[in-house]
């Protein structure tokens, strides 16, 4: 929501003052939304000084030395944004998306332990959670078609919104209506947190790393984003939406190396607070559909099909940050979007 600049008209300071009062007084994240409104790019000190100048001259200001106290509240604005966990975090995303991370890092073993080691989010399957604490960094989950991947990134979604992720849910498989529904039917009802914190991409041919990092930069994290979480659903339809036109092989696999390296990348650069959940397809000996997945993966959660309608066989094979093992049976619940295991 706009926040509007209201000047008080009897006050014996200059207009110019009292906006910088006002700028000063109120939130960044409303300071920025206004100057955001009425100067677009407000980084570039000759665009706010411009601006400035006739804002002056439009009030008939009547001292200049306020001019430069302005640009200076400005530009001050400017610089407390780029410092913000949200910025800081674009930013990882964005250098990750060419390799353009460090690709040497040099520490020590008597280093300090950096505070807030990656963050966890409750995958909404009780006996995941139990395994593997919930999911965190780059996780894998893997399936034939048919067996539930959806449901496990379905309700991801919505407990790491519940928890205070921004959560980018990018569907590449169901209807917007069919989505939905499932979102409903996991939720049973509105979840205001998840409203605020949830946002659902729909995409379609033509999508790349660019045009996805463009929209999450756009609609979907704020200054005080501490923590993200991208689901890509699945991320083998995502490869197939940004192949060259001849749909080679080579392309797909090349394609598919990119999509890793920048969830990897981003994921290391950001100690994980900028997490990924890539819904992938298994091959026919039962692994992850390209091996590179596997192997950068945090944590491999892997659906198998049981030969039971409903049940689905639900084990971690792999994970360098939790325990891993077999978890059983577990019932595909749709009315609740949830899997049940059947020893609960």
């Amino acid at each position: 929501m706009t926040v509007h600049f209201i000047s008080n008209r009897e006050s014996m300071e200059s207009y110019l003052v009292q906006l910088s009062n006002w700028l000063n007084s109120v939130d960044l994240t409303d300071a920025a939304s206004y100057l955001r409104e009425y100067l677009g790019d407000f980084s570039d000190f000759v665009v706010v000084q411009n601006w400035v100048e006739d804002l002056a001259y439009q009030e008939r200001d009547d001292d200049p030395s306020n001019c430069p106290r302005l640009v200076d509240t400005i530009l001050a604005i400017d610089s407390r944004l780029n410092s913000s966990p949200g910025k800081k975090l674009l930013k990882i995303l964005h250098e990750s998306r060419k390799n353009s991370v460090a690709s040497v890092e040099w520490s020590s073993p008597v280093d300090e332990v950096p505070e807030n080691m990656t963050p966890f989010w409750k995958t909404g399957c009780d006996a995941v959670d139990e395994l593997t604490g919930g999911g965190a960094g780059m996780v894998v989950c893997a399936g034939m078609p048919k067996v539930g991947k959806s449901l496990i990134a379905l309700s991801s979604s919505v407990e790491a919104a519940r928890a205070g992720f921004k959560t980018v849910y990018v569907n590449a498989e169901m209807s917007s209506g069919h989505l939905l529904r499932r979102f409903h039917n996991y939720m049973k009802k509105v979840d205001p947190i998840v409203g605020e914190n949830l946002h659902i991409a729909h995409v379609g041919p033509g999508l790349t790393i660019d045009a996805l990092y463009a929209e999450i930069k756009n609609f979907a994290i704020e200054d005080d984003t501490e923590k993200i979480l991208i689901i890509l659903d699945s991320i083998n339809r995502i490869v197939e939406f940004g192949c060259s036109a001849d749909g080679s092989e080579d392309g797909y696999w090349k394609t598919l190396a990119d999509w890793s390296a920048w969830a990897m990348n981003s994921r290391r650069a950001s100690e994980g607070k900028i997490s990924w959940l890539l819904i992938s397809e298994l091959n026919s000996q039962g692994s992850v559909k390209g091996r590179n997945l596997e192997y950068t993966a945090d944590i491999v959660l892997r659906l198998q099909s049981s030969g039971v309608e409903d049940v689905v066989e639900i084990d971690v094979p792999y994970s360098r940050i939790s325990k891993s093992g077999n978890i059983g049976m577990a019932f595909r619940d749709f009315s609740t979007g949830r899997f049940i295991v059947h020893d609960d």
